[in-house]
């Protein structure tokens, strides 16, 4: 059975039109904010420094450090200056300064 669409209303196709462009207008903010992060788009936290944030991250770093000293055969303190380090290297990183972020062994 096929569908006679020569003899649809002119209201019927005028809404079918506005219905397809809500849709298409919809999705352009989608795809084009999709493209600025994919595209290396910065984040909030892009006026950060690399001294502000060590400034925030260091006293962590050090007191983890520190514990860690105190008990060296703490699984428990070896793994929070790990992730002491790697959540500094996060905020550098989405900071933008993804080469302040790798460490240099």
């Amino acid at each position: 059975m096929a569908i006679d669409k020569s003899h649809t209303p002119t209201w019927m196709r005028v809404v079918i039109i506005l219905v397809a462009l809500s849709f298409v207008a919809m999705l352009v903010p989608v795809v084009f904010g999709g493209l600025g992060v994919l595209g290396g788009g910065k984040s909030s936290n892009s006026g950060n420094s690399a001294d502000a944030i060590a400034n925030q991250y260091q006293p962590r770093v050090d007191s983890a450090l520190a514990v860690l000293q105190a008990s060296p055969d703490s699984a428990d303190a070896l793994t929070q200056v790990g992730h002491s380090y790697y959540e500094w290297a996060v905020a550098l990183y989405e900071s933008g300064q993804a080469q302040a972020s790798i460490p240099l062994c």
